[in-house]
C-alpha cells in the first residue's frame, strides 16, 4: 500500500476504508493532552516554547507544530476565540477559584487536582421566571472568529493534514 497524506488517511478512515495506518489525532477537546503531561514531553524533546492553554478547566495544552510533526499527528485543530476573563484567585487552602465565560460559573482547582472542577452551576440560580433573563455567552461575537480564515489557509498551505473545526 502506498503511503497516504494525513488528509487522505483521515478521509479514508472516515469513509470506513482501510488507510495505510491508523490516523493519529491530538489536540482537540476529546483528544487533548493535559498541560503537565505535555510539558513533560516537551522536556524530553528539549522544546522550550511556552505552552498555551486550549481549555482552562481541563488544563489541556495546545500542541505546538513541532510536537505534532514529531509524533506524525494527522490532524490540526482550529478553535473559535474565547472571551473568558481568566483571573484565578488563590484560596487559603491553596485552591484556585475562577469564574468562566459561561454565565459566571465558578470552577475550582484543588491543590491535589491537575484540573479545574465545576464549583457550582449558574443554573442553580435560575428558575422559570428568570431563565429568559439569563446572561448566556454570545456565540456570535465577530471577534471569536478573528484570524480563523487565515489560520485555516496557513494550515492548508503548509501541511497535508486534516483540518478539524
Amino acid at each position: 500500500m502506498i503511503e497516504l497524506t494525513s488528509k487522505e488517511r483521515v478521509l479514508k478512515a472516515l469513509e470506513n476504508k482501510e488507510p495505510d495506518r491508523v490516523p493519529i489525532d491530538l489536540g482537540g477537546y476529546q483528544t487533548g493532552i493535559m498541560v503537565n503531561a505535555y510539558n513533560d514531553i516537551k522536556k524530553l524533546l528539549d522544546t522550550k516554547k511556552k505552552t498555551s492553554i486550549l481549555h482552562r478547566n481541563q488544563q489541556l495544552a495546545v500542541p505546538d507544530e513541532e510536537i505534532l510533526k514529531h509524533f506524525h499527528i494527522d490532524t490540526r485543530y482550529i478553535f473559535p476565540r474565547s472571551f473568558e476573563s481568566w483571573n484565578p484567585q488563590k484560596l487559603p487552602d491553596g485552591s484556585l477559584i475562577a469564574i468562566t465565560e459561561w454565565c459566571n460559573q465558578r470552577v475550582i482547582k484543588k491543590p491535589t487536582s491537575p484540573y479545574f472542577d465545576y464549583y457550582d452551576s449558574p443554573l442553580d440560580r435560575a428558575n422559570i421566571e428568570n431563565i429568559n433573563d439569563f446572561s448566556w455567552p454570545d456565540p456570535e461575537i465577530p471577534q471569536r472568529f478573528d484570524g480563523l480564515k487565515e489560520e485555516i489557509e496557513n494550515i492548508y498551505r503548509s501541511t497535508n493534514c486534516a483540518i478539524v473545526l
